[in-house]
């Protein structure tokens, strides 16, 4: 999901290297633009954004928030178990990480981990999906956990928290 590399690499790949992301992403929890890295770090990630269309004309912008902040949940949450590198989410994968887009949203804050195995695929699809199912029913879901401890434990990679979250909201790994 991430690899440093060496300035003399990065030197050979030319102006490219030096080139991330095509537009800003929001943090769905706070609704302002996240900060772009800094493309003069030795680092290069690679994503597994998640994109998710539902009916838009239908909902407002805050309903798109909603889905994501699940979409924490579901995914986030469970992915600093299932995703052993961490030094991605110093540059990217922050809590809440979205676009909107004109179909529903797409969700910037799994790394590539989850496209190596049809289970885990299959996993990201129903998960997704059970965020989209669920998003009239955030604020009971969220009153659980407060949306600062949720955002701190994906951004932290806190596993032993995590761990706590996906056990007691019985969240499929």
């Amino acid at each position: 999901s991430s690899h440093s590399f060496t300035k003399e690499v990065l030197k050979k790949a030319g102006k490219q290297a030096l080139t991330f992301a095509c537009d800003t992403d929001i943090n769905a929890w706070t609704g302002i633009d996240n900060d772009s890295p800094s493309p003069y770090t030795a680092l290069r990630t690679a994503g597994g954004n998640v994109h998710v269309g539902f009916d838009v004309e239908k909902e407002d912008a805050s309903t798109r928030y909603d889905v994501i902040k699940l979409m924490d949940i579901y995914l986030g949450i469970p992915s600093v178990l299932l995703d052993g590198d961490t030094d991605r989410r110093s540059m990217y994968g922050h809590a809440g990480a979205c676009r909107l887009k004109d179909y529903g949203v797409e969700y910037r804050v799994l790394s590539n981990f989850w496209s190596q195995s049809d289970e885990h695929i299959k996993w990201v699809y129903n998960q997704a999906t059970r965020a989209v199912e669920n998003k009239n029913y955030v604020a009971e879901i969220l009153d659980k956990y407060h949306p600062d401890l949720i955002q701190k434990t994906i951004n932290d990679s806190d596993v032993d928290m995590a761990s706590i979250i996906v056990a007691d909201l019985q969240l499929d790994l």
